[in-house]
């Protein structure tokens, strides 16, 4: 595997694991939200 071609991969991967974390991060912060809003009710 030549070094272009890692560093390609890399950036894929990295930029896929952080769209899924950052789905994640969006979720999360929706259901603190709901959470709140349950409380608060």
């Amino acid at each position: 595997m030549n070094r272009r071609l890692s560093s390609n991969y890399c950036t894929t991967v990295c930029q896929k694991s952080g769209v899924e974390v950052l789905r994640d991060f969006s979720w999360s912060a929706k259901l603190v939200e709901h959470t709140n809003l349950l409380w608060k009710n």
